[in-house]
């Protein structure tokens, strides 16, 4: 039994890398990045000044370096526990998975009471 549950351990991390290098090519690979949308939140034109713009964020973001470098400064990061900063909700983000972690976790000790009450009688 022990041995199963390291081999499981020691296949979960490459899964979960797997899992995270697709979603982050996924990611890059849709059209548009989010210096687009925060420079063209207003919805107007395309300008010059705005393409500048958009360069310049997109240099301060780093996301003009290709993919795998962007990849490895992320999970590099996300190791260190910096997951960055959430340009939508204008907050970094582990302030955000703090805020939200323990509700998940409740409703997911819920779901797995609830599982375990109905699977006994069957």
């Amino acid at each position: 039994m022990l041995t199963y549950l390291v081999r499981r351990l020691l296949l979960f991390v490459p899964s979960l890398l797997g899992a995270s290098l697709l979603i982050f090519v996924l990611m890059r690979v849709v059209p548009g990045d989010i210096a687009e949308i925060l420079v063209f939140q207003a919805g107007t034109e395309a300008s010059e000044v705005q393409r500048e713009q958009i360069q310049q964020l997109r240099s301060e973001l780093r996301l003009d370096l290709p993919v795998l470098v962007q990849y490895g400064e992320w999970l590099a990061r996300a190791a260190r526990g910096d997951f960055g900063y959430s340009y939508t909700q204008r907050q970094p983000v582990f302030e955000i998975l703090a805020e939200r972690v323990p509700r998940s976790m409740e409703l997911a000790l819920l779901t797995l009471v609830l599982a375990v009450i109905w699977a006994i009688p069957s």
